[in-house]
């Protein structure tokens, strides 16, 4: 491969720096560090066949003869800049499995292989009328279209319009007349009506991104990452460019909108869901009680069983938030996960194989969520085993499933070996799903009057707690499920401040974390169990 045919590539942007480095590239230092860090999933030779093609979603982009790049600072239908290729290497895909390199390669060992990745292309990536580069511009034959380009790196350029009442309400009426929730949903939870039959370009089944977890957003999530992706959109996918539609200040009104939807602080980890005692002991009601805006509200993010057979590589619910207060007699939790499909299913078994890859899709199984407590109190804080339970520390399950009512309780001691709990204290449930979210709100008591087989709540006590989640209709049964790590429910003493003010209890909360942080060091080099 002869460098002198990727001129493109000698000046290059270098965009950790922010400064232009010449840089000549190595093509065949390019081509061993495809073999060693890409080929796994791209293929020896680029048709994204490699051996763990089948095991990740979305599946790897084909490279060779492939001109559709979904994330460009480019017009809709063009080829990347190289620039933009040398980004997805260096940054990596959010919520995907192409990882970031810059933390394994140098920057000139990624445009080594961006070069490699251009010269697969093919002509088009040659033709000087079809390549765009802000290194080359004003080589390029076409003036009409540089200017284009030109145009659209100083929009991308643009400063961020600062977010403010009136610039949220402009941002969800660009989002309404876009027709946004068509795909997106009207809260954002990617579950519009055009989420069940969505394709990309080589069809396979796409979920539109649910805008509630802004840390799997493919193009990345900050204000000008969303900004150009509505500007630019994305290729072989229905995600539309924006650029001709709206001017550039709705299109910052729009990325303030999109932001509004999601968590406050994106990317930062609860460790505790953390219970206050309801104001005069009068707790929520109901999942739609307004008194759960003062509770704040932990956020744990799961990940797929990749630990025991069947397993599952990719899961469909991506985080479990939750809530909760107290009183002197009970304690109530609300959680909350995300699911477009709501599943009605009745087949509780699935016919799945281990190192099954396939996309599935509208399944007919039912929709499921389990709360994970240890049965007995460990003095040592030991935890069960997380796959719910062993012998020697069996789990509390508290089961809730789509083609059952309410929410079972359930010893377990392994995953399929199950013993019903169905003696006191009763388990008072509300179940709510609307706009792609479901919302499970229990009650019970803190004490079980005597009863030696269940877990008990504690004021100022921390209790291990862990979920499981299975989207029915995206073949998640059995051990094909979501799961989190194991965390805490702490039950906060009484306090002198009322909830309307939790949210805003900084020093207790750095406190809390603070007291927690000594707490699992200790028991952690007291029983050695440091693994999850």
């Amino acid at each position: 491969m002869s460098t002198q045919r990727l001129g493109i590539l000698l000046l290059a942007l270098v965009s950790t720096c922010g400064s232009a480095v010449a840089y000549e590239v190595d093509t065949e230092n390019g081509m061993e560090l495809y073999q060693k860090y890409c080929s796994q999933c791209h293929g020896v030779e680029g048709n994204a066949d490699g051996p763990a093609a089948q095991f990740v979603l979305p599946r790897p982009r084909p490279f060779a003869g492939n001109t559709t790049f979904k994330f460009r600072s480019t017009p809709s239908g063009s080829l990347p800049q190289s620039t933009d290729i040398y980004r997805v290497i260096w940054e990596g895909i959010p919520g995907t499995s192409m990882p970031a390199f810059s933390n394994v390669l140098s920057e000139e060992d990624c445009w080594d292989l961006t070069a490699v990745i251009w010269e697969w292309g093919g002509d088009d990536f040659q033709d000087p009328e079809q390549v765009i580069d802000a290194t080359k511009l004003d080589l390029m034959p076409d003036a009409e279209f540089a200017g284009e380009v030109w145009d659209i790196l100083n929009e991308l350029s643009s400063e961020p319009i600062p977010p403010s009442a009136e610039s949220l309400k402009r941002g969800e009426e660009v989002y309404i007349e876009a027709q946004c929730a068509k795909c997106h949903g009207v809260q954002g939870f990617g579950d519009g009506e055009s989420w069940i039959d969505t394709k990309d370009e080589w069809g396979e089944f796409i979920l539109p991104a649910n805008l509630a977890n802004p840390e799997s957003f493919r193009n990345g999530r900050t204000p000008a990452d969303i900004f150009r992706t509505i500007t630019t959109g994305l290729n072989g996918t229905p995600m539309p460019a924006y650029r001709d539609t709206y001017s550039v200040e709705d299109r910052w009104h729009l990325v303030n909108y999109i932001i509004e939807m999601g968590p406050e602080n994106p990317g930062e980890k609860s460790d505790a869901i953390v219970a206050y005692p309801a104001p005069d002991g009068v707790l929520p009601a109901e999942n739609t009680d307004e008194a759960w805006a003062d509770y704040p509200q932990a956020r744990f993010p799961t990940f797929a069983n990749v630990i025991e057979a069947p397993r599952l590589y990719w899961q469909a619910v991506e985080y479990v938030m939750a809530q909760a207060s107290y009183n002197d007699l009970e304690l109530v939790l609300r959680f909350q996960w995300d699911d477009r499909g709501q599943s009605e299913g009745t087949d509780d078994v699935g016919d799945y194989k281990d190192r099954d890859g396939r996309i599935h899709h509208l399944t007919n199984h039912p929709d499921q969520f389990v709360i994970q407590w240890p049965l007995n109190k460990d003095p040592d804080g030991k935890r069960p085993y997380l796959m719910m339970g062993d012998n020697k520390r069996p789990a509390m399950l508290w089961w809730w499933r789509s083609d059952q009512e309410g929410v079972a309780e359930v010893e377990a001691k392994g995953f399929g070996n199950f013993s019903p709990q169905d003696d006191e204290p009763e388990l008072v449930t509300d179940l709510q799903h609307a706009d792609g979210r479901y919302s499970l709100m229990i009650r019970r008591t803190l004490a079980t009057a005597g009863q030696v087989k269940d877990v008990e709540f504690a004021v100022d006590e921390f209790t291990p707690v862990a979920f499981s989640a299975w989207d029915g209709s995206r073949g998640e049964v059995g051990q094909r499920r979501a799961l989190t790590s194991w965390y805490w429910l702490y039950l906060q003493p009484q306090m002198e401040t009322g909830p309307a003010s939790l949210k805003s209890l900084g020093v207790a909360g750095v406190v809390l974390l603070g007291l927690l942080g000594v707490w699992v060091a200790v028991r952690r080099g007291r029983n050695g169990n440091g693994a999850a």
